[in-house]
């Protein structure tokens, strides 16, 4: 089951599904998680840009989080910025304020 893709197809990204969630790790560009789609687990995306449209619920490290209206991450989150207009609960570290 592909549970995100990248914006750019010649970016190194990978994803391991297990029955107890999902492990997405992207370098670089971005990833964008589709309305239709739920991630259980951990997104690693290093500098780059994710963008949740559906829902997370585990662990994200990132760069960027984008969480639009309509969008929904519960979990603990780690990133440099955070722009949310949708919902986000959890424990929340960001490092460019």
């Amino acid at each position: 089951m592909i549970v995100a893709y990248c914006l750019n197809n010649d970016i190194s990204y990978g994803i391991t599904s297990t029955e107890t969630g999902a492990r997405v790790t992207t370098h670089e560009f971005g990833t964008i998680i589709s309305k239709e789609t739920v991630v259980e687990g951990e997104i690693e995306a290093g500098n780059g840009k994710v963008e949740v449209l559906g829902m997370v619920n585990g662990r994200l490290d990132v760069s960027d989080l984008v969480i639009p209206e309509g969008g929904k991450v519960i979990g603990t989150v780690s990133a440099g910025n955070i722009a949310a207009n949708g919902f986000l609960q959890g424990d929340v570290s960001v490092t460019g304020l």
